[in-house]
């Protein structure tokens, strides 16, 4: 059921990505999840990567929990009053973030 889920929001918010901001490069503090953001989580065989977002006013911010190999990050694109994480996939393309604000 939670993949069926997630392939539907996926369909939903899914945009091109986008480089990597210097910002969300050093943006690997986790933030407090407010109440009118989600996270979600993909597992990987190992179950080491997680996407947290935060809403904060009308952008949100996506945080990165960087594994082992340090290959995966989420970053987040503001657009009028919503925000899209976005997914960089590390090698194998095995984790995706994808988180949408509402």
């Amino acid at each position: 059921m939670r993949i069926c889920g997630w392939i539907a929001l996926m369909a939903l918010v899914l945009l091109p990505m986008a480089p990597e901001p210097a910002a969300a490069r050093s943006a690997h503090v986790m933030a407090p999840v407010a109440s009118s953001s989600y996270c979600y989580r993909i597992r990987d065989r190992d179950e080491k990567h997680y996407c947290l977002a935060r809403a904060k006013k009308q952008s949100s911010y996506c945080y990165s929990i960087r594994n082992r190999d340090k290959k995966n990050f989420c970053l987040a694109e503001v657009k009028g009053q919503r925000s899209y994480c976005y997914s960089i996939r590390n090698r194998d393309q095995k984790n995706a973030c994808l988180a949408r604000v509402r």
